[in-house]
């Protein structure tokens, strides 16, 4: 015997998004059509859900993609005389900018620190990946320091007495 089960299209939305994984092509095209939306209006822009999941309110992914460089902040307080009122009002204006140079290069930047799971595995000789043949993919941090270590591991004297 058959059991149907209805759902509502909610519903199935949200169980085929909670069972997809976030790739760099997804995530990448949110960040341009949030990024073009806060260019357009910034008032009137809003991140997608896959967005808002990830960064939660739009002043936080805002701030992220300003502190990553991949948007600047103009910010400009005007006071023009209304004549209506026959007074001096202030009025906020704020602008963003994107800097072109390397703007796909940031946006992976972020991704990689949202999702490090989500790493691309770069391809080994033969066409083997990397984790089959027991090598992994680590993130290099700027700050990496290189030193010379001496450290005997045995001497020399002691192997040819073993001979």
């Amino acid at each position: 015997m058959r059991k149907k089960i209805y759902i509502s299209e909610d519903s199935v939305r949200k169980l085929s998004e909670s069972g997809r994984e976030l790739t760099f092509f997804s995530f990448f095209t949110d960040m341009k059509n949030f990024i073009a939306d806060l260019l357009r209006d910034p008032c009137k822009a809003r991140p997608s859900e896959t967005l808002t999941r990830l960064f939660g309110e739009k002043e936080h992914l805002i701030q992220k993609l300003i502190d990553k460089n991949v948007v600047t902040r103009k910010e400009k307080v005007d006071e023009p005389y209304n004549a209506d009122k026959k007074r001096k009002e202030s009025v906020y204006h704020v602008s963003y900018k994107v800097p072109r140079n390397g703007f796909k290069d940031k946006i992976r930047m972020i991704y990689m620190s949202v999702k490090p799971e989500n790493i691309s595995e770069a391809t080994a000789a033969g066409g083997a990946r990397m984790n089959s043949t027991g090598q992994f993919v680590t993130r290099i941090n700027k700050d990496l320091m290189r030193r010379k270590i001496y450290a005997p591991f045995f001497n020399e004297e002691e192997d040819s007495d073993d001979e």
